[in-house]
């Protein structure tokens, strides 16, 4: 997988392996779990934890991941114990996204009628013994670092603390303005400081959010044949905080 240098480390993944914003930028802030997961299976152990807010990347690791390994994505949301069982026996590789939604009370509530586990965290204790029994792997990402979850069972609290973990920080500025240039660059798009500034600002810490507002510019660009301009960014900006 070729690495180019554009005021920061770009990843530039195949067209089947994109998820929502074309690059995936190799920063201080994820170089870790980048290098980490790249060396599967060489793991120390067989589970990886990945925390950071959302838009830091979490997603396109896990994406980069699964294409490496052929991995299985779960929800458990949408599957019941029985089709759980059956892709734990069919598969080696495991991907749980979101693993902190699992544990927070409002996306409980919100898929309360959507699955039959009973709990949870037996669900996952029994996961994490058979990731272990099987010698297979597991990746996960979460919103919340796993120390801020608070797990009725000790067994499972055990298991997460024991695993390796990697925290993501949010993108800083440097980080997000390199990925709007290297963006308008790919999109063969011109563009001025202003407009970069006007979209970083919009962005603050997300990659996505940046990937987004391009995105729709460009369509609006084509759309009205107009050049991307400090106004058009602003029409979309204004469009975006009326929804």
């Amino acid at each position: 997988m070729p690495i180019t240098i554009f005021k920061q480390l770009f990843l530039n993944f195949p067209e089947n392996l994109q998820s929502k914003h074309t690059d995936f930028i190799l920063t201080a802030a994820n170089h870790h779990a980048y290098s980490y997961i790249s060396k599967w299976p060489k793991w120390i152990n067989n589970v990886v934890i990945i925390s950071g807010p959302q838009g830091c990347g979490k997603s396109f690791l896990a994406n980069f991941w699964q294409q490496k390994t052929n991995s299985c994505k779960i929800n458990l949301f949408k599957i019941n114990e029985q089709k759980l069982e059956y892709l734990l026996e069919k598969n080696n590789n495991f991907i749980f996204d979101n693993f902190d939604h699992y544990f927070t009370r409002k996306y409980l509530m919100k898929n309360l009628d959507k699955h039959d586990f009973s709990s949870f965290e037996h669900s996952f204790l029994k996961i994490f013994e058979r990731i272990k029994n099987d010698n297979k792997y597991m990746l996960i990402t979460s919103t919340k670092e796993p120390t801020e979850l608070v797990f009725q069972t000790p067994d499972l609290a055990s298991r997460i603390a024991s695993v390796s973990q990697f925290k993501i920080a949010p993108p800083n500025e440097a980080d997000i303005r390199a990925m709007i240039i290297k963006k308008f660059a790919d999109l063969q798009l011109k563009t001025s400081n202003e407009v970069i500034d006007l979209i970083s600002k919009f962005a603050k810490d997300s990659f996505i959010a940046a990937e987004d507002l391009i995105n729709e510019l460009n369509k609006l660009s084509l759309a009205e044949k107009k050049n991307i301009n400090h106004n058009l960014v602003q029409k979309i900006i204004k469009a975006k905080a009326t929804n």
